[in-house]
């Protein structure tokens, strides 16, 4: 799904649609990753970070959604929050420049 979305210029159809299929089917964890990606596309980084916080509740170590929390609360000024999952990744790269610029803008 990451492939379509990073393809597909039309974010806002294609958030309407996995939200009407998430919503349907409850089961579906797989796409809260995609639906916090989405949002965060949109510049909506309250509804990505919780997204990336319900991915990241079956998924704790994948640090795309990690590092993708730790942005959209960035963003959201959480500096607590996103300090939190920045040092996290942090830790499990911390050769990730980017990681450590991010973790420079937190207070």
């Amino acid at each position: 799904i990451d492939v379509i979305i990073d393809q597909n210029n039309n974010v806002p159809k294609l958030l309407e649609h996995l939200v009407a299929i998430r919503i349907e089917n409850a089961s579906l964890r797989a796409l809260d990753r995609s639906l916090a990606l989405l949002y965060f596309r949109t510049g909506n980084f309250k509804s990505a970070a919780d997204y990336y916080e319900r991915a990241l509740a079956h998924q704790p170590d994948d640090i795309v959604l990690i590092k993708g929390a730790g942005i959209s609360f960035l963003n959201l000024h959480d500096y607590a929050a996103a300090k939190k999952h920045l040092t996290k990744a942090n830790l499990a790269v911390p050769s990730d420049t980017q990681v450590i610029d991010w973790l420079a803008k937190c207070p």
